[in-house]
């Protein structure tokens, strides 16, 4: 009987291994590359840095150098990230970094937050001006957020526009709805049918729910301007009071 109990001990071990290595894992956000390597782990040399965008749960934009932005669909465990066009063994994952594997490369990514240029008038010499990164503070404040949001302008470079996930509106009422701190509108949306609610607001992001799960981080907000960021584009919007 005892090397049957060894062996159903075993069995139950390699199950539970199995079951851990195949429990999903929430990449979403932001991941660029900073380091690509052989096999053997020695530094390779790149200059096309990937940037994978996972804007949902689900979805991701994939960009290349300066290659246009592609977007596809992805599934993401402590084993494999599957973006359908690639495939990644994920050798280390933790919430600011991960190191993913191919069949002939390795590669590191971090997490990071995109920050906007802007023209330095300033600075400009000799009728040249200079670009420099504009840091946005954290918004802290989900009282500021409150109002009725306009898009009237994005930035990205996704070549495929899809009307069902372009937001054009958020609207956060002075009390929540029902538990809903406000709603998220896409550009083929009612006024009656949002597609997202928003569930919750810390660390500057923005929680959706609805269509799916969505993250919105908040870049800025003055009283009369919001900039967002959804993994895909930058959003302006301006406040209007009807």
């Amino acid at each position: 009987m005892k090397p049957l109990l060894i062996f159903g001990c075993l069995l139950l071990s390699l199950k539970a291994f199995s079951d851990d290595k195949n429990t999903s894992i929430n990449i979403t956000g932001n991941w660029k590359e900073v380091k690509e390597m052989n096999l053997s782990k020695q530094p390779l040399a790149f200059t096309d840095t990937i940037v994978m965008k996972f804007t949902s749960p689900t979805e991701y934009v994939w960009k290349k150098g300066d290659g246009l932005g592609m977007r596809g669909y992805y599934t993401a465990n402590k084993k494999t990230i599957d973006l359908g066009m690639i495939a990644f063994d994920v050798q280390q994952y933790n919430h600011d970094s991960m190191t993913l594997k191919t069949e002939d490369k390795i590669y590191k990514f971090v997490r990071f937050t995109e920050a906007s240029l802007k023209e330095d008038d300033s600075k400009a010499q000799g009728g040249a001006r200079l670009l420099t990164k504009e840091n946005y503070a954290d918004v802290t404040d989900f009282n500021v957020l409150k109002g009725r949001w306009q898009n009237y302008k994005r930035e990205g470079a996704v070549k495929d526009v899809d009307y069902s996930r372009i937001i054009k509106m958020i609207v956060i009422p002075a009390n929540s709805q029902d538990g809903k701190k406000g709603f998220v509108y896409a550009a083929n949306d009612a006024e009656s049918a949002p597609s997202w609610f928003i569930d919750k607001f810390e660390n500057s992001t923005i929680y959706c729910k609805g269509k799916d799960d969505r993250t919105l981080k908040v870049l800025k907000c003055d009283g009369t301007e919001l900039i967002f960021d959804d993994g895909v584009y930058k959003y302006y919007c301006k406040k209007f009071d009807k």
